[in-house]
C-alpha cells in the first residue's frame, strides 16, 4: 500500500476570522492574544494581518490618495479592496485573524464623507467575506476612559465619542453593515466580559464552530516514523468516538514539494486517526499546517497500513 501524493491545484485558501468593532472597543487586544492562544496552545499556523488607516501599501497607492476629496477616498479604497484576495499559493496559507476588513471602510466612510451606506454597498460586490466576524464593542464611558490613556488617537477616532447618544446610535449603524455582510458573528461586549473570558469567548467560538479543523481523508494521512499504535490507547479512542464524545482534530503536516505535490503527515493524533479507520470512517477532523519540503513515497506508510504495538505488561 503506497502513499499517492496529490496535487495543489485541489487547494483552496482556508479563508480568514475578522475582528471589527468601533475603535477603543477593544478588538485589537483581543484579536492579538487570540492569535496568540492559537499559537501556542492549539499549535496553530496562526497570523495577526491588520492595515494602519487601511493604507495597505500593495493595494493602495497612497500618494494619489492624498489628492483626493474625502467621497473620493473611500470609493477608491473600497475599489482597492475589492482586488484583495487570499493568497494563492498553498505554501502561503496560514490561519488569518484580520483585524477590520471592509466594514470599517464603510463605518468610517460615513464618518468622514458622510456617505450613505446603501450607495456603498454596491462597491463592495464580490469582495473576499471572512467565514466568521468577531464583533468587539463597549460602552460609552469604558471607551472613553480608554481614549484617555492612547495619545495617539486621531480626530475621526475621537469623534466617536462626541456625545453618548450619537455614540450608541453611530454603534448601531456598525452592527447594520456587520449584519448586511450575511456572515455568521459573534459580538464581544468588553465592557460585560473581562479580558480572559473574551479571549475564552473567541477561543471556544472558533473551536466549537471549527473554523481552524478541516476535513481530511483517513486514506491520505501517512507518517515517515513509528507507525505502529497501542491496542489499549486505540481501543478507548474507538470507545470515545462510538459515545459521540469531542474529539480533538489531529494535527496535520501539509507537505508541498517542488513538483507540486503535496502529502498530509500525521503529526499528532495517531491513535484518534487509526480508530477512526478502524470504525469505518472515511475521514477525520484535522489541524492543519503548509510546509515546503521535499518527501520519498517509499519511505512514508499511509494510516491504514498501522501495526499494533507490543503493550508491555508491568
Amino acid at each position: 500500500m503506497n502513499v499517492k501524493p496529490k496535487n495543489i491545484s485541489e487547494l483552496s485558501h482556508p479563508g480568514f476570522v475578522l475582528f471589527e468593532g468601533m475603535d477603543f472597543g477593544g478588538k485589537s487586544y483581543v484579536a492579538n492574544k487570540v492569535v496568540n492562544v492559537l499559537r501556542e496552545k492549539y499549535l496553530l499556523d496562526a497570523t495577526y494581518n491588520t492595515n494602519h488607516g487601511f493604507l495597505n501599501p500593495g493595494l493602495i497607492d497612497v500618494e494619489k490618495i492624498e489628492r483626493m476629496s474625502s467621497a473620493e477616498k473611500v470609493t477608491y479604497v473600497l475599489s482597492c479592496y475589492r482586488q484583495d484576495r487570499l493568497p494563492a499559493n498553498p505554501a502561503d496559507f496560514k490561519e488569518i485573524v484580520q483585524d477590520r476588513h471592509i466594514p470599517s471602510i464603510l463605518f468610517y466612510g460615513f464618518m468622514r464623507a458622510s456617505m450613505p451606506i446603501e450607495r456603498t454597498f454596491p462597491l463592495i460586490k464580490d469582495v473576499e467575506k471572512p467565514k466568521h466576524i468577531f464583533l468587539c464593542s463597549a460602552s460609552y464611558a469604558d471607551s472613553v476612559n480608554r481614549a484617555r490613556k492612547r495619545t495617539d488617537s486621531t480626530i475621526l477616532e475621537k469623534r466617536i465619542l462626541d456625545e453618548p447618544q450619537e455614540f450608541r446610535s453611530r454603534q448601531h449603524m456598525y452592527e447594520d453593515i456587520i449584519a448586511r455582510f450575511d456572515v455568521p458573528t459573534t459580538t464581544i461586549d468588553t465592557s460585560k466580559l473581562n479580558k480572559e473570558e473574551c479571549i475564552n469567548l473567541c477561543i471556544s467560538t472558533i473551536m466549537k464552530n471549527h473554523l481552524m479543523d478541516y476535513d481530511v481523508s483517513i486514506s491520505e494521512l501517512c507518517v515517515d516514523s513509528f507507525a505502529d499504535v497501542f491496542p489499549s490507547t486505540t481501543e478507548r479512542r474507538k470507545e470515545d468516538i462510538m459515545k459521540n464524545a469531542d474529539i480533538k482534530p489531529v494535527a496535520v503536516r501539509r507537505r508541498i514539494n517542488c513538483e507540486d505535490s503535496y502529502i498530509n503527515l500525521l503529526e499528532d493524533g495517531r491513535h484518534r486517526a487509526f480508530a477512526s479507520h478502524l470504525l469505518g470512517k472515511s475521514s477525520i477532523r484535522a489541524h492543519i499546517k503548509y510546509e515546503c519540503g521535499e518527501f520519498n513515497v517509499n519511505k512514508l506508510v499511509p494510516l491504514p497500513a498501522f501495526t499494533f504495538r507490543e503493550e508491555k505488561n508491568e
